[in-house]
């Protein structure tokens, strides 16, 4: 286990319960046949658009495999909805700077969300209102 499920208080259990819910969607990040990490979106229910988590194996990490996947998630959402979403816990500088590097901005910041004393920064991606957007 890594950050920043570490500092999450992140396990095993509660892993496979987010795999579990039926609102989310899960794809597998591969490189070849190996099994490289996961991203997690909804598309369904109140928050469609979220991106909800990304996970690649420390091995892969820092080779743009994660942003190759936001890319391709981004493809996806924009078709059903103008807006992405994604979190950043306040402490993962690394993630904040590349979601802001694709063009997310920081719409706000849920306070110890959590755990106490780290905050979620909540960013989003638009392409425009709710109003204007045309599936």
């Amino acid at each position: 286990m890594n950050e920043p499920w570490i500092t999450l208080q992140r396990n095993y259990d509660h892993s496979i319960k987010l795999l579990e819910d039926p609102l989310s969607e899960v794809y597998i990040l591969k490189d070849g046949i190996v099994r490289v990490g996961f991203i997690m979106i909804k598309l369904k229910g109140a928050f469609t658009g979220y991106i909800q988590t990304i996970v690649i194996n420390d091995t892969y990490r820092r080779k743009g495999i994660g942003e190759a996947a936001i890319r391709y998630i981004e493809e996806l959402i924009f078709k059903v909805s103008p807006n992405v979403f994604i979190c950043a816990s306040s402490f993962n500088t690394r993630a904040l700077k590349l979601y802001q590097s694709m063009g997310f901005e920081i719409v706000g910041i849920l306070k110890d969300y959590v755990v106490k004393g780290y905050d979620e920064v909540f960013l989003r991606k638009t392409k425009g209102p709710l109003n204007d957007f045309k599936r």
